[in-house]
């Protein structure tokens, strides 16, 4: 049996968690000598080569690695992480706005293939090997953005920005600085909308009365875009203030009923015999 808790269309990654609860249970069953972060990449290719979705292998490393209340700094570009230690007071509240738009599906293909028409374009302007937008800093993309034509600029632009917000953010949970991380957030979130285009005005009004409501650190759009759900850093006593405002706002806003859950993070995919539950 399989069972999990992750809604099904909300761009939480239910498709990833399912291939590594399929993946585990196989490796088990049949005992397969499968380290942890080979069965993360052989989800990964079932993804991208099987289904067809272009996507990276975050969503499959996260439901790998995840430890309890911490959170995964990974390097997608060489597959490293570490986990960073959470206060024990912060709570994530992930709002699905239960819409999904078309567009999604095709968008995201089209930007993985605009980020690689950049990677492209930087390898021939940059002294060094460029294999992906991971080896560009924000000075070199400063240095040569006017070479790059548009929509493809943006499209990198967010993308090494995003990078650094990552790097900043990892240190500042580090240091407990949540104010930082949340303002990094919000400013990821404009990123998304206005360079990488995959926001959508039901995403955009979540993140905008979280910014408004006092107290709450921070917020973005979370998955694939355009449509989906916005994933929101608070302490506990900031949660309830946060949800009256969208269960009262949003159904107001849009006729859509949003479903508001309240997470922390876990450990990832993990065995249980039938002997300890039966």
């Amino acid at each position: 049996m399989i069972t999990g808790d992750i809604p099904l269309g909300a761009g939480l990654s239910s498709s990833a968690s399912l291939e590594l609860a399929v993946g585990a249970t196989v490796r088990d069953l049949f005992d397969l000598q499968l380290d942890d972060r080979s069965l993360a990449s052989r989800c990964w290719t079932a993804e991208t080569e099987f289904v067809g979705v272009e996507c990276g292998i975050m969503d499959q490393y996260a439901a790998t690695f995840g430890e309890e209340n911490h959170a995964l700094f990974l390097d997608c570009h060489n597959k490293t992480h570490e986990t960073i230690k959470l206060t024990d007071d912060l709570r994530i509240i992930v709002v699905d706005t239960n819409v999904k738009h078309e567009l999604a599906a095709s968008a995201y293909n089209d930007r993985v293939s605009e980020c690689q028409e950049g990677v492209e374009e930087f390898n021939k302007l940059l002294s060094h090997e460029v294999s992906s937008l991971r080896d560009v800093s924000v000075e070199e993309f400063e240095s040569y953005a006017e070479s790059i034509r548009q929509p493809v600029r943006d499209r990198c632009e967010h993308v090494i920005r995003e990078n650094r917000r990552v790097q900043v953010a990892a240190q500042a949970l580090k240091s407990n600085d949540l104010e930082q991380c949340g303002n990094l957030m919000f400013s990821s979130h404009e990123s998304l909308r206005d360079l990488y285009e995959v926001s959508c005005p039901e995403l955009d009004m979540v993140v905008d009365w979280a910014h408004e409501t006092e107290g709450l650190m921070g917020a973005r759009m979370i998955g694939g875009g355009f449509g989906g759900s916005v994933i929101a850093l608070a302490t506990s006593d900031m949660l309830n203030s946060f949800k009256k405002v969208v269960e009262k706002s949003y159904f107001t806003e849009t006729g859509i009923e949003p479903e508001i859950y309240t997470s922390q993070t876990s450990d990832g995919v993990t065995s249980i015999k039938y002997k300890d539950i039966r």
